[in-house]
């Protein structure tokens, strides 16, 4: 809306192309205004200018990638300080992709880690698998706005830790959950702390 006020302002006439066609159908409609009335309008074709392309390798890549590593520093680090562990779950192969937190958190090596979801159910604690697992699945189903959640597990060599687990759930068009991304923290110090204060 700004720069179309912007251009209106400067005495340019808008013709404006359905949002639903995006660039594809702004494309089309220049061609066609530039085939129709070729002594008035000229149809800059950038796409199929090599120095289009040039210039984005040249400026805006190194400058997208630049940033990128820097917003990924600073994730890194967040991360370090606040011990989370992240996963990711993608519904459609039914596969969990853990960090390097993650294993430390349930004490279980990369090797021994197949990415299915009933090897991480197995280090649920018997008395809250039940519930933990049902939540999951009101989650997937989309009868819960978010995961949110807290629970134990069993380690290997039987000493119980409580996580507090969180994720975001990405859906398609339809609200159907493709994937989940989601961070476990060990809060068994805390625990024990508030069961010693009660």
């Amino acid at each position: 809306p700004e720069r179309l006020q912007i251009l209106r302002a400067l005495g340019a006439e808008c013709s404006m192309s359905s949002p639903l066609e995006g660039s594809d159908g702004a494309i089309r409609e220049a061609r066609a205004l530039a085939e129709a009335y070729p002594d008035e309008f000229l149809y800059a074709n950038q796409y199929d200018n090599p120095a289009n392309w040039l210039a984005h390798y040249h400026t805006t890549g190194p400058e997208i990638v630049e940033q990128t590593e820097t917003l990924n520093e600073r994730l890194r680090l967040a991360l370090r300080s606040s011990h989370y562990g992240v996963w990711e779950l993608d519904l459609a192969d039914d596969r969990l992709t853990w960090d390097d937190r993650m294993f430390e958190l349930y004490d279980l090596a990369r090797a021994d880690f197949d990415g299915s979801r009933s090897r991480w159910a197995a280090r649920l604690h018997p008395d809250d698998r039940p519930a933990t697992e049902g939540y999951f699945r009101r989650v997937i189903a989309g009868e819960v706005p978010a995961y949110d959640t807290e629970f134990r597990i069993l380690r290997p060599d039987g000493s119980i830790r409580y996580i507090e687990a969180h994720a975001h759930v990405h859906c398609d068009a339809e609200g159907r959950a493709l994937r989940l991304v989601g961070l476990n923290r060990d809060i068994t110090a805390e625990k024990k702390l508030q069961q010693d204060l009660e």
